[in-house]
């Protein structure tokens, strides 16, 4: 369920900003939400869904929308260093003693901790987030928004080549929707002349 209504995204941030002028690109956006729907029916099951999960999920396409549109419009001129400092010292401030009441803070230093720590704090924290950044200052927020349509279909295929997980037929024909989709709102020219 989150990565469907995750899906929908790129159609908030449309919605809110309509910052993209061509046909091809709106086509394009509504086909991220269509592949991530066809991507993601065959684990997704209503039956599971509760208020809870649905408000949780809605909470974090809220904070994804308008923290990217916060991003672009209010940050887009700060130095890269000092924006991930100011981002990375902020999540510390509430993460850290969200964990120590919450769930107390324990750990094993083993290889699998070291590996997960170092994934989730160079790569997705850092490297990833360097790229939205400058993803942001030369692009509209609809655009960068597209690729966050990719990350379930990325995942997916690390998982596929590096865990051995199964791809059925459904899920790469929505992977193939996105991607195409992704491009389409970012090569609008490709598809035929811009609309002013």
């Amino acid at each position: 369920m989150l990565t469907v209504v995750l899906g929908l995204q790129p159609v908030m941030t449309l919605i809110l900003l309509r910052d993209i002028s061509s046909r091809t690109q709106i086509f394009g956006v509504a086909g991220c939400f269509l592949g991530t729907v066809v991507f993601s029916c065959e684990g997704f099951n209503v039956g599971s869904a509760n208020f809870l999960n649905l408000a949780y999920a809605m909470l974090s396409l809220f904070s994804v929308t308008f923290g990217a549109i916060i991003q672009k419009k209010y940050c887009s001129n700060i130095p890269i260093e000092t924006n991930m400092l100011t981002q990375c010292f902020s999540a510390l401030a509430a993460i850290l003693p969200t964990t120590i009441v919450i769930g107390g803070f324990h750990y094993e230093m083993t290889y699998q901790f070291v590996t997960s720590l170092l994934w989730q704090a160079v790569l997705i924290s850092c490297v990833s987030a360097i790229l939205l950044i400058k993803a942001l200052k030369a692009n509209a927020v609809t655009n960068v928004s597209t690729y966050f349509s990719c990350v379930p279909a990325a995942t997916a295929l690390m998982s596929y080549f590096i865990l051995d997980s199964v791809l059925t037929v459904t899920m790469i024909l929505g992977m193939a929707f996105i991607f195409a989709c992704t491009y389409m709102v970012n090569n609008p020219s490709a598809f035929g002349k811009r609309k002013e």
